[in-house]
């Protein structure tokens, strides 16, 4: 069948009786048809498999077990391949065995029928629709190649790509850890020799001096917790997250709690849905869950306590975690800023910060296969919703609980 990837134009013959096989030759060399006649019905199989543009069988070729042989030959052609066949068949109104004929040509698949007597003019024009019925094949079988040609270089240059990105990202995390890992010793030791100076020599410093080490001082905790928030958004981007089964409600309530015992955290009213159940990385979802109270907190309206809710809910055949706050919110036109490392909407003047948390937060939901948003409205509080490609959670008929 093209083994060289060149179109077939020849016909092959199958007549194990008679004359039939050197007078169909003759006609169709006489049409400028290239034709191969077989009176066994192996030598016909052989040449089926190496090389046919369509095949051309007399009736009695379909009988004493050689549709078997046939059958099989035609099973093995490859899927875009379907060799026209043309069978000379004997008039049916005078032939009893034209029913089990028509059965026996059923597995050719692609047959055209002539019945007997013929005229040299009708077979010409059968063969002649058979090549150009092959030809048509060759032409997928062509498409079909260049297509896979096409994809596998697409496969391999996409691999290559995406080796290429992976090793820069390597490369870039670990430069990143690095650089973080080795700032944090000097700059501990910047805090610690300015608390020292600070207690050992205030009473020698004037006023200008003291406030300038506390500015010292203030600024080199700064940077170090920015470099702590680095080495944790480095470390999430290569760390695979655990899979266990845990009680969502529970953590989050645990955290709230150590959080209004930090003397640098909040009262904190929480409302929270009970025996919300999560499979993930317990400590990579207490981190996130940690950064969205730590914001409700921050931001918070003056004078008054945080207010938190924290619920589950099924959207969409996903489960969607939120976590609410009525502090003072954020216009919806800087959404897509908050997820960002270093993007801040406010001065670290008026809320300090590093601006890592909730690129920390996304980083974790994303590790998690999931998604993160939020939703918005300034002095309207904000509310972060989740999700997790986990198994769905067993979420029990809750009721809010006031902490």
């Amino acid at each position: 069948m093209g083994q060289d990837g060149k179109y077939s134009e020849r016909v092959i013959v199958l007549a194990p009786v008679g004359r039939d096989g050197e007078l169909l030759r003759k006609v169709a060399a006489d049409a400028g048809i290239e034709c191969q006649t077989f009176s066994d019905v192996q030598g016909f199989c052989d040449a089926f498999r190496a090389d046919a543009g369509a095949a051309l069988l007399t009736e009695e070729a379909l009988y004493l077990d050689r549709e078997k042989r046939l059958s099989a030959v035609v099973h093995d052609q490859p899927q875009w391949s379907e060799v026209p066949f043309v069978v000379l068949t004997s008039r049916g109104e005078a032939d009893t065995r034209v029913g089990m004929t028509l059965r026996l040509m059923e597995p050719l698949r692609n047959v055209t029928v002539i019945e007997r007597p013929v005229r040299p003019a009708t077979i010409v024009s059968a063969l002649q629709a058979a090549l150009r019925d092959r030809r048509r094949q060759y032409e997928v079988r062509d498409t079909l190649e260049a297509l896979e040609r096409a994809n596998a270089e697409l496969e391999k240059r996409v691999e290559e790509r995406t080796a290429a990105l992976v090793a820069k990202v390597t490369e870039l995390e670990g430069f990143s850890y690095s650089v973080s890992h080795d700032m944090r010793t000097p700059l501990r030791g910047i805090v610690s020799n300015a608390h020292i100076i600070f207690e050992e020599e205030a009473s020698r410093l004037s006023r200008e001096g003291r406030e300038g080490l506390l500015r010292l001082s203030s600024s080199a905790m700064k940077m170090a917790r920015l470099v702590d928030d680095l080495l944790e958004f480095a470390r999430l981007g290569t760390s695979e997250p655990r899979r266990d089964r845990f009680n969502l409600s529970n953590l989050v309530r645990s955290i709230v709690d150590e959080y209004q015992r930090d003397p640098k955290g909040c009262e904190i009213v929480l409302h929270a849905q009970e025996d919300v159940y999560v499979v993930g990385d317990q400590r990579l979802i207490g981190l996130t869950v940690q950064n969205l109270i730590e914001n409700a907190c921050k931001y918070r309206k003056p004078g008054d306590s945080a207010k938190i809710w924290f619920s589950a809910e099924e959207r969409d055949g996903e489960t969607v975690f939120s976590i609410g706050d009525d502090g003072i919110g954020f216009d919806m036109a800087y959404a897509p800023k908050i997820f960002k490392a270093f993007e801040r909407l406010h001065r670290d003047a008026d809320y300090p910060g590093t601006g890592i948390g909730l690129a920390n937060v996304k980083r974790i939901v994303e590790r998690h296969g999931g998604r993160v948003w939020a939703e918005s409205e300034p002095g309207k509080g904000a509310t972060f919703y989740f999700t997790l490609e986990a198994p769905k959670p067993a979420l029990l008929e809750a009721t809010p609980h006031l902490a």
